[in-house]
């Protein structure tokens, strides 16, 4: 890719990232709850994505990461502070910019090896379980 502005944002994704996991004053569980938002955010819709989708799942981390309600509001309340998402519609997760949806995919899915592969497979989860049906049931 010959993209400087893709270059440079991925760069600038980096070191968001860096500030957010080495900010001392953030509870280790709200980080890896923004994290996990954050890889979710990266693979789903950039500013659709309702709320609800996400609690009480388990998102590969070894661990409920959304159990409750309040988890999932820190950690959009932390996206939020280091300007990674920008606030949506009432009852959506936020909205975020392509080319930073793109740079987070990379950096918390694609890279991030085998955790980056429990991500997709949960987000997967949650989408089958919310959107599969049985024959003849209501939707």
């Amino acid at each position: 890719m010959q993209d400087k502005h893709y270059y440079g944002l991925d760069l600038s994704i980096r070191l968001m990232l860096g500030r957010l996991r080495g900010d001392g004053e953030v509870a280790e569980g709200d980080r890896r709850a923004a994290e996990a938002l954050l890889a979710v955010v990266s693979l789903l819709d950039r500013a659709q994505t309702p709320v609800d989708l996400l609690t009480g799942h388990d998102l590969g981390a070894g661990h409920e990461v959304f159990g409750d309600a309040a988890l999932l509001a820190r950690a959009q309340g932390l996206c939020l502070r280091y300007g990674i998402v920008q606030p949506g519609a009432a009852g959506m997760v936020g909205t975020v910019h392509q080319l930073v949806q793109r740079c987070l995919r990379t950096v918390l899915v694609a890279e991030a090896g085998a955790s980056g592969e429990r991500v997709v497979a949960a987000v997967r989860r949650v989408l089958s379980d919310r959107f599969t049906y049985e024959q003849g049931a209501p939707p």
